[in-house]
């Protein structure tokens, strides 16, 4: 079952609101959690690692893509080495993230 795409910017950013480890993985995991608890997937028998749905993958990439264009999102961590898999928000991305309720994905208005 895939995360309905009218959803899909309120998941990422509430998995981007919680510790998900500054990688890709971690940011996939915390979107799978997201996606269970809002009942938009399956709950897992084994929940000790948790993995998005194989469907909704690619439209998460798509997503996370844009908010990189956007300046949402970095590659690398904090003061470190710009590169994939590590994901950093913003400060301008931290505000969005944190006061996003209503408001469009995007640092241009």
């Amino acid at each position: 079952m895939a995360i309905p795409a009218d959803a899909l910017r309120d998941v990422v950013f509430e998995a981007l609101r919680r510790d998900f480890g500054g990688q890709w993985l971690g940011l996939t995991q915390a979107v799978a959690w997201v996606a269970i608890e809002r009942g938009m997937t399956p709950p897992r028998q084994d929940t000790r690692i948790v993995q998005i749905e194989p469907v909704d993958e690619p439209a998460v990439r798509r997503y996370v893509e844009t908010l990189i264009d956007e300046g949402v999102l970095a590659l690398g961590l904090p003061g470190g080495e710009a590169r994939w898999p590590w994901l950093s928000l913003t400060d301008a991305g931290r505000a969005l993230v944190e006061g996003a309720a209503g408001h469009p994905p995007s640092l241009n208005g």
